[in-house]
């Protein structure tokens, strides 16, 4: 484990299985459990006991590169076998919902060729039609910025993998976060497939090293505990 997960737990905190994971997964998304103020002194809200779904209430936004979490979060769920629903809380607040058993078979590896979609509203459509995120609105006020902004609903864990896939099959960057007690917010921009600064650099430069680092150490440890 590269990050802090279950075991900066309190000691007197029951966890299961299910739980250990979980937090094991937090804590590669935020580079250490430590960091998340919903889980210190063990997360009141949270029933880490549970062997059937845990819910974790979190604050904030999640993309696919540029803060990666969204990436990360999807490749360690797959490498761990557990599954997860981002749903919509309130404004910039989410609801992961965790539960056993991963529907993603075999190794996860998207195809990073890049394909750049010289329209992004031409990516985000196909994206929601494709995957099913049914967006409500998409700004067109946007168009000339390179960005589609629009509402979604709850992205279930089929979902995100067609999601981070098409962020980085597409040089586009996907941010999700809460809008309202019903539906996420979720914003696309393009970028650039020969850039390499930290802005325009295609998506699939960041996904070899976000492999390496977070889901080939996952199968390893795994390997070990069999």
């Amino acid at each position: 484990m590269k990050y802090a997960g279950a075991d900066w737990l309190p000691k007197d905190i029951k966890i299961s299985e299910l739980g250990r994971k979980v937090a094991d997964v937090l804590g590669q998304v935020f580079q250490g459990i430590y960091h998340l103020e919903e889980v210190r002194g063990g997360g009141k809200e949270i029933c880490w006991n549970s062997n059937s779904s845990i819910s974790v209430p979190l604050y904030g936004s999640f993309a696919t590169y540029d803060d990666p979490k969204l990436t990360v979060l999807l490749l360690c769920c797959v490498a761990s076998k557990i599954a997860v629903n981002i749903a919509p809380r309130h404004e910039n607040k989410v609801r992961l919902e965790f539960t056993p058993g991963c529907p993603i078979p075999g190794i996860f590896q998207v195809n990073t060729n890049g394909k750049k979609y010289s329209n992004v509203f031409t990516m985000a459509n196909d994206f929601m039609i494709d995957a099913g995120g049914s967006v409500d609105r998409l700004a067109d006020g946007f168009m000339g910025r390179g960005q589609a902004i629009g509402t979604c609903n709850p992205i279930p864990i089929y979902w995100l993998s067609r999601l981070v896939n098409s962020a980085h099959e597409s040089c586009c960057r996907v941010e999700v976060s809460g809008r309202s007690h019903k539906k996420l917010h979720i914003r696309i921009t393009g970028r650039d497939p020969g850039g390499t600064t930290m802005y325009t650099r295609h998506p699939g430069i960041e996904y070899p090293r976000l492999y390496r680092d977070y889901w080939e150490p996952l199968l390893e440890e795994e390997s070990v505990n069999a």
